[in-house]
């Protein structure tokens, strides 16, 4: 999950058919032989990164970085929609995730893994610009995350492998610490 030459490779890859997904009905890409294309992972990918590579990969990185802006720029608004999909989907899992929990402690074990959903809703919101949806998304998230911190106890950065400064904790705080159970 966090290997940065597949990480790069799987950018590179995504670069390469990024029109064809935004354009698509997907809001998760699946791909035979291949990791799944999304915006969210694509931002995740992009945010920790950076901090792992040598000069050489850190130019391609930065080839890829300046396509996804073309591509961007050339469709924001299915840019936009896709990520506000991808938000509502990535939220559905979190949501589901953490009222599973609350029933089955023990999945407290894969919180590592379904935190991801939560982490990539950062960059999600941000990329979905003005869209409509996101009023009542951003209500959603807020509820989410102030019934979650009441069961949430500050701690390590729960990613191993990974620069913790790609992830600043004054937003990324569901990444230091882990869930507790509810007495």
């Amino acid at each position: 999950m966090w290997d940065a030459a597949s990480s790069l490779v799987s950018l590179e890859d995504a670069v390469e058919n990024i029109e064809s997904y935004l354009l698509s009905k997907d809001v998760i890409w699946a791909r035979s032989g291949r990791p799944s294309l999304s915006l969210g992972l694509i931002s995740l990918d992009l945010r920790w990164l950076p901090r792992t590579l040598d000069a050489g990969d850190q130019a391609r990185l930065n080839a890829v970085e300046a396509r996804l802006t073309a591509v961007r720029d050339k469709w924001r608004v299915a840019w936009e929609r896709k990520a506000t999909a991808e938000l509502r989907s990535r939220l559905t899992l979190w949501r589901g995730y953490l009222g599973d929990l609350e029933r089955r402690p023990g999945l407290a074990t894969s919180y590592p893994q379904e935190v991801r959903n939560r982490a990539m809703g950062v960059d999600l919101l941000d990329s979905a610009g003005n869209q409509p949806e996101l009023i009542p998304l951003s209500a959603s998230l807020d509820a989410i995350d102030a019934s979650f911190k009441d069961r949430f106890s500050p701690g390590a950065f729960v990613w191993e492998k990974v620069p913790e400064s790609a992830f600043p904790a004054e937003q990324f705080w569901f990444l230091y610490g882990r869930p507790r159970s509810r007495n």
